[in-house]
């Protein structure tokens, strides 16, 4: 990264509309509580700002900008970085990593979608470093085909979700069948699912992929699905692996981790 300096910037000089802002939207909370402490004298740590030479982009610090002109300041004392408008938007990305206020899980899955949009030449285990999360992930959020950059639902001019493609299950006659939900599977992990103490909202499912064979989770239970269909039995052994693996996208450095993992394990002692 180029030579930085440390300066004050105009509020009106300061550009907070290329796509810089990548949580779903601010904390009006948070803004008035930086307000109050700005306000009483309390230092704050400098907004981070890129510079092509034209424009100023405010990569970092959207909460102390608009407590600052809450505040009734004209100027914010700004980290300058030399960079393009891409420079500014990658740095956001990562805001995850040293942001005071944790994002939200729809903060973090439009990171995602931004940086797949905007850096197609980056790999997902970049921009899962960058963002501050698994490329599992990352990889997940891609294949959600009706989620926008702005962490909302695509839908048409009706306002209704556009219908996705019906998934398609190999069954072991080797023929393509839709897939359908079993009523027998008994451990399914989706968006806003009571499994989680902060539940996920305005996620679409994705269901996890019916045709991975890694491992077989069913070995000793054959007595349990000998009335289930081929088809049925590969895309309840998917949900299964998708739980196991929504489980896995939880970053070690998630606060809420250990409660998640508390939540499930309770949801297993009383549901076996």
């Amino acid at each position: 990264m180029s030579e930085t300096i440390r300066k004050p910037i105009k509020l009106s000089e300061i550009n907070i509309d290329s796509g810089t802002q990548v949580r779903v939207e601010l904390n009006q909370s948070t803004v008035d509580r930086y307000a109050e402490r700005m306000q009483d004298g309390q230092p704050f740590p400098d907004v981070i700002v890129f510079s092509d030479g034209v424009n100023y982009y405010l990569a970092d610090g959207f909460h102390r900008f608009f407590a600052s002109k809450k505040a009734g300041r004209t100027e914010i004392i700004s980290e300058l970085h030399q960079g393009t408008l891409d420079d500014a938007v990658w740095y956001a990305l990562g805001g995850n990593k040293r942001n005071g206020l944790p994002m939200e899980d729809t903060d973090i899955q439009k990171s995602i979608k931004i940086a797949l949009e905007r850096f197609p030449q980056k790999s997902t285990r970049q921009i899962a470093e960058q963002i501050g999360c698994s490329f599992q992930y990352v990889n997940k959020i891609s294949s959600c085909k009706h989620l926008s950059t702005s962490g909302q639902l695509i839908t048409n001019g009706n306002n209704q979700e556009e219908p996705e493609e019906t998934p398609q299950v190999i069954g072991k006659d080797g023929k393509s069948y839709p897939a359908k939900k079993s009523k027998k599977a008994k451990f399914v992990l989706t968006a806003g699912s009571q499994l989680s103490p902060k539940p996920i909202t305005n996620i679409p499912e994705c269901p996890p992929d019916p045709q991975d064979t890694t491992g077989d989770l069913f070995d000793g239970y054959s007595d349990e699905i000998d009335d289930v269909s081929p088809e049925e039995f590969e895309l309840e052994e998917g949900y299964v692996k998708g739980a196991i693996r929504y489980l896995e996208m939880i970053s070690k450095e998630n606060p809420y981790r250990s409660g998640y993992f508390d939540t499930v394990e309770e949801w297993i002692r009383g549901n076996r």
